[in-house]
């Protein structure tokens, strides 16, 4: 204190200039996010508007007569402008993202019933991507010999071999002749953690051998890229021991390619599981969606694309705040 005046302390001012823009940055990634995401709400419900299905006569069966179809179309509100059924929907978003039309349950109750599942198969098959990949790709770009060679040889295969294929070769082998692993359906947490783990191991593993690799296969290329820069060279010039390169340097450089993977492959999954859940009879979203479009229920199909959306672009922000944490530069565009 000088004269009665504080002085500021001058490392709070640079913490707050360091943060200012990281601040600045995520806003304006989030306002981006939110207009992505109503953006692809609109679009999609006026695409299920041309799609040439008559949702009361899907709900009603092919046996009702045009009498009750007309009825159960005025109760729906199909019978009016797309417009006007896009206002009633967005009306109906505060009531539970509005009511199952062949289950009247509304979209919620659905989600919370169908999204855990889903989400479990989704977050199951990226912990194991990253957890087997990435120590797979570094070994391979370190190494590079044999095991480099083996790692081409499982790339090739793992994309030749269909998710829907490898499900139910697993089903059929695996879960057959061993009793311990569920072949089919899924235990709530709650209700038993060791069941819904082992249930999880098969449907996982059919998710994951494909982002295994695509994420192997781009962490072993971000590698061998980073050790054949210049840096590198004159890091050994300076005496560093190898295990410090690579962990000090190494390894954070030839991060952010692998990591737009690891985030391409958690939206991927998304879609992939949409086939798994049918093989390994999990009610999860991807049923959720297959009932929706046989049964033409509109808001069940709009609750999926939300939600869907939502991951989306959580992931995506997500994406982009790691990339402004790492590289001050894309902070700074």
């Amino acid at each position: 204190m000088r004269g009665g005046r504080l002085r500021a302390d001058p490392r709070a001012s640079g913490a707050d200039r360091r943060l200012r823009p990281m601040l600045l940055f995520v806003l304006r990634r989030a306002a981006s996010a939110v207009g992505f995401s109503i953006a692809v709400v609109i679009l999609v419900f006026f695409l299920l508007q041309v799609g040439g299905v008559d949702p009361a006569r899907a709900l009603l069966g092919e046996d009702a007569t045009e009498a009750q179809v007309a009825q159960r179309a005025a109760e729906l509100g199909t019978d009016r402008p797309p417009v006007e059924q896009f206002e009633q929907w967005v009306r109906s978003l505060p009531d539970g993202l509005g009511r199952s039309w062949a289950t009247n349950l509304t979209i919620v109750e659905s989600l919370r019933f169908r999204g855990p599942p889903t989400l479990s198969l989704a977050v199951g098959s990226i912990l194991v991507t990253i957890l087997v990949g990435i120590p797979i790709g570094l070994v391979a770009g370190v190494r590079r010999g044999l095991t480099d060679r083996l790692l081409q040889i499982l790339v090739i295969a793992a994309f030749a071999l269909p998710g829907f294929w490898l499900a139910m070769v697993l089903v059929s082998t695996v879960a057959l002749n061993v009793n311990v692993i569920p072949a089919i359906g899924y235990t709530r947490l709650s209700s038993s953690p060791t069941q819904w783990f082992l249930g999880l191991i098969l449907p996982v593993t059919a998710l994951a051998i494909s982002s295994i690799a695509s994420v192997a296969q781009q962490f072993r290329n971000s590698v061998i890229s980073v050790y054949s820069q210049e840096f590198v060279r004159t890091l050994r010039s300076r005496g560093l021991s190898e295990r410090e390169i690579l962990f000090r340097n190494v390894l954070r450089n030839a991060s952010p390619p692998t990591i737009t993977i690891i985030a391409l492959q958690s939206i991927a999954v998304l879609g992939g599981s949409v086939i798994v859940e049918r093989v390994f009879s999990i009610q999860g979203l991807g049923s959720m969606a297959i009932d929706a479009v046989n049964n033409a229920d509109m808001p069940a199909m709009m609750g999926v694309v939300v939600f869907s959306a939502l991951v989306v672009v959580g992931v995506t922000l997500l994406l982009d705040i790691a990339y402004g944490f790492a590289n001050p530069k894309v902070r700074l565009q």
